[in-house]
């Protein structure tokens, strides 16, 4: 149960950092408002959950504790920077493509 509640804090803290990054990144434009609110939240979950399955699947045996918190952060920040493109960029290749 405690492991359960680690996970979803570790969701809900992706999604606030994704809502803050976007924050930073808004100017008052409609179209960067409309990725604080429908873009953020998607992404940080996705992110969140991508980053949790990788961690538990594929990075559990290092040893080191300095490549083990470096590898996660790189991994968390890459994630998060190709998650967000493809959520932002994605839907105008979908169209494109389509037409």
């Amino acid at each position: 149960m405690k492991k359960a509640l680690k996970y979803l804090l570790f969701i809900l803290l992706s999604v606030a950092f994704s809502i803050f990054i976007f924050y930073l990144y808004v100017e008052d434009n409609t179209v960067e408002v409309f990725g604080l609110y429908y873009i953020a939240p998607p992404a940080g979950l996705l992110t969140g959950i991508i980053f949790l399955l990788i961690n538990h699947f594929f990075l559990k045996k290092q040893t080191n504790k300095t490549t083990y918190y470096l590898t996660r952060a790189l991994l968390y920040v890459l994630l998060y920077a190709i998650i967000c493109s493809i959520l932002l960029f994605g839907g105008d290749i979908i169209y494109e493509l389509s037409n």
